[in-house]
């Protein structure tokens, strides 16, 4: 069944093709059930990351070692996701926070499994130009975008903090 062959190819190959699976299953009527329903099973967890590959990467992005921004890391993800992990930790003077790591190289992967995916879609589209895998690929392409600068979810927090009264912070 295409549904299944699609949801086990989207799987293997990982990040990218997994956020176009997870985009088409929660918008059935962009890839039709047939489509949709066996790539629900592509909205579960992704694998954690090494806590070295962790520690590396936010020692790369801060410019200072994870000793220095963090009293800990806790070495189980929070959630795992196709681009990035969310780790929990607590900062040097005490404040517990969370920590989310892009998987390593994923800008580079995803604007070349996008190159791909472009020439992909089309084949596996049926004729008809309105087809619902054409339009999923052009909102993957914004929403990887936003997803990729962590900054757009810094400000999300920010404002959804601000927004909240002051005891349920």
């Amino acid at each position: 069944d295409r549904g299944e062959r699609l949801t086990a190819a989207f799987a293997r190959l990982g990040g990218t093709y997994v956020k176009f699976g997870q985009l088409l299953a929660s918008a059935p009527d962009l890839a039709g059930p047939e489509l949709a329903g066996p790539l629900r099973r592509l909205l579960d967890a992704g694998p954690p990351l090494a806590p070295a590959v962790v520690e590396r990467a936010v020692a790369a992005d801060l410019g200072r070692p994870v000793g220095e921004l963090f009293a800990s890391v806790e070495p189980v993800p929070l959630g795992a996701g196709s681009l990035a992990v969310v780790h929990g930790a607590v900062t040097t003077d005490g404040r517990r926070v969370a920590v989310k790591v892009l998987r390593p190289g994923i800008e580079a992967i995803v604007a070349a499994d996008l190159d791909v995916l472009a020439e992909l879609v089309p084949l596996l589209a049926p004729a008809d130009p309105s087809d619902g895998l054409l339009d999923g690929l052009r909102l993957l392409r914004r929403q990887l975008a936003e997803e990729l600068d962590l900054r757009n979810e810094l400000d999300a927090a920010r404002y959804a903090r601000s927004a909240l009264p002051a005891e349920a912070v």
